[in-house]
C-alpha cells in the first residue's frame, strides 16, 4: 500500500542536487527499478535506511524538511508512520488515500497526486517557501493535539454505552 517508488520518481522530477531522499523500509523491485533509473548525480543523494525501528523513524522525521507519503490504500488510512511525521511537526506531501484525520491539505501538508510532476511540485513548494513550511509545521503541531492519549481515551469511552450510563464518580475527601 505504500508507494516509495513514487517518491523516488518525484525526487527525479525535482532534479535538485541540494536535496537528499531517505527511504525507510524494504527495497522492493519497483523501488530498485526507480532508483536504477535515477541519474548518478541524484542516485548518490538517496539513502536507503532499510527496515527502521520507531525510534529511528521518529529521529528521521525530526531532521527532514518534508515527509513523503504517496500511498495507494483502497480507503483513506491513518498510518502510524504519518502520525510520527505529524508528531515531529514535519510537513507532509501525500496522496489522497491518507485519512483527513492525519493529512489536511494546507494545514499540515499538501495533498497531491502520485504522478512525479505533481509530487515534485509539492516538494518544491514545501522546500522553497519558508512561510508555507512554517505554516504547515505549525499546523502539524496543532493537529497532533487531537491525538493526545487522554483525549483519544475519552473519545473511545464516549463511544461506549456502558460508560455513558455510569454515574459520575464521587469526590470523597
Amino acid at each position: 500500500y505504500k508507494n516509495p517508488a513514487a517518491s523516488v520518481r518525484a525526487f527525479a522530477a525535482l532534479n535538485d542536487q541540494t536535496v537528499r531522499l531517505y527511504i525507510a523500509g524494504e527495497v522492493t523491485a519497483p523501488v530498485q527499478q526507480a532508483l536504477d533509473a535515477l541519474p548518478k548525480h541524484l542516485r548518490v543523494r538517496v539513502t536507503l535506511m532499510g527496515e527502521a525501528d520507531g525510534q529511528t523513524v521518529r529521529a528521521l522525521h525530526g531532521r527532514v524538511r518534508v515527509a513523503s507519503f504517496p500511498t495507494c490504500y483502497a480507503v483513506p488510512v491513518a498510518s502510524a508512520t504519518v502520525m510520527e511525521a505529524v508528531a515531529a511537526a514535519t510537513p507532509i506531501v501525500g496522496s489522497s488515500s491518507l485519512s483527513r484525520d492525519v493529512l489536511i491539505d494546507g494545514l499540515n501538508g499538501l495533498v497531491v497526486g502520485t504522478r512525479p510532476e505533481e509530487m515534485a511540485a509539492g516538494f518544491r513548494a514545501v522546500l522553497d517557501l519558508d512561510l508555507l513550511w512554517s505554516r504547515l509545521s505549525e499546523g502539524a503541531g496543532q493537529l497532533i493535539e487531537r491525538f493526545d492519549a487522554h483525549r483519544v481515551a475519552e473519545q473511545y469511552l464516549a463511544l461506549s454505552p456502558v460508560y455513558q450510563r455510569q454515574p459520575a464518580p464521587l469526590n470523597i475527601r
